[in-house]
């Protein structure tokens, strides 16, 4: 159980960094970035290193390998490469305007549905059965974090162009106009500075 501990303990941290950036105080953010991430990866690594397993197939273990790849890439695409790092991650305040072509049409947090798909892969890689208990307390944790920034902190961050942004994507489940607008901008960079997580 301490890996879950670790891992929702990251949550609570990162909230803070969302803090950091409406008070724009400049060191804390990128030290609450680097300890999140950590408190993270210990929890993951914790719970994956438990011997409690469940005898899964090959091709389930092949295919959650697969999962979890892709989900990878795909967080570290929407989280590091469709938004300026130092801005969302390093600096005071955040960054100047908002993403909303590429993942970020699919939905407003497409950082949420990579890591849910990234621990449902490592679970069925793994078999941990540990991971598989952490899976809904971190996504429930992931999900109630990103309703804090959508409802508080992205608001006070981007003014009325969120709120447009609000009204025409949506929260976590893409929808096929979303789904379009995603295939249509995926690999357009934006004309100007980016938007966050």
């Amino acid at each position: 159980m301490r890996g879950i501990a670790l891992g929702a303990a990251s949550f609570f941290v990162v909230f803070w960094v969302d803090v950091t950036t409406v008070q724009r105080i400049r060191f804390l953010k990128p030290l609450l970035w680097i300890v999140g991430i950590m408190l993270f990866v210990a929890g993951a690594v914790t719970c994956m290193r438990d011997p409690a397993r469940l005898a899964l197939p090959v091709p389930v273990r092949v295919a959650g390998g697969l999962l979890a790849a892709l989900s990878s890439a795909l967080l570290v695409y929407s989280l590091f490469i469709e938004i300026p790092f130092v801005s969302a991650y390093v600096g005071p305040g955040g960054p100047d305007s908002l993403v909303a072509t590429g993942t970020y049409a699919l939905c407003r947090h497409p950082g949420v549905l990579w890591l849910s798909g990234l621990l449902i892969g490592l679970f069925f890689l793994g078999g941990c059965t540990l991971l598989l208990l952490a899976i809904p307390v971190w996504v429930g944790l992931d999900v109630a974090y990103v309703l804090a920034q959508d409802r508080v902190f992205f608001p006070r961050m981007f003014g009325r162009q969120y709120q447009s942004y609000r009204a025409s994507v949506p929260l976590l489940i893409p929808t096929g106009k979303s789904l379009r607008a995603c295939a249509s901008t995926i690999f357009r960079r934006p004309a100007g500075p980016a938007g966050k997580k």
